[in-house]
């Protein structure tokens, strides 16, 4: 008796690109990350009365495949490690009371092929410096931050087979 399964065929998924190499499948969804991830800031505000969106993704880009290296465990795992670093960058802008500041972020995402396809495993972020003679901040893990929802939910979309809603 066959198991059953959540997933869709995989043949359907494969045509759509979610099985594809990162190197394929990353363009789209930066291209597409940041009105997922402006809906997922929309959704999380606390009331409807409150002020409308204060940061906004304005673009998303600059990807790097190129891996560095970490450290070797002590220990020698038994199971092949399958994460494939990638990095990119986002141009965002936040509004305050007195001004509005603009800066590009930094993300260092690992993700995971799995059979159900790629899936984020975990998100650092290193926020950019308003000023070019400030350093930027130390990395961070966000891995359930807005971003990294936007990310896992395009992935959600892209499995499903929606096809990806790149706003204007």
């Amino acid at each position: 008796m066959e198991a059953f399964s959540p997933t869709l065929p995989l043949n359907a998924a494969e045509s759509r690109g979610c099985f594809h190499p990162l190197t394929t499948l990353m363009p789209p969804l930066l291209a597409d990350l940041p009105s997922y991830t402006n809906r997922v800031i929309q959704r999380t505000r606390v009331t409807p009365r409150q002020t409308p969106l204060e940061r906004y993704i304005l673009s998303a880009g600059n990807v790097d495949f190129n891996p560095l290296p970490y450290p070797q465990p002590q220990w020698q795992s038994t199971v092949k490690d399958t994460t494939h670093q990638v990095f990119f960058t986002t141009l965002e802008r936040e509004y305050t009371e007195q001004r509005v500041i603009e800066r590009q972020n930094f993300y260092w995402a690992f993700l995971v092929e799995t059979q159900q396809g790629w899936q984020l495993a975990v998100l650092y972020q290193q926020l950019g410096s308003e000023s070019p003679h400030r350093s930027p901040s130390p990395r961070r893990d966000v891995s359930t931050a807005s971003i990294a929802q936007g990310i896992k939910l395009w992935l959600r979309d892209c499995r499903a087979g929606v096809e990806p809603h790149n706003e204007p």
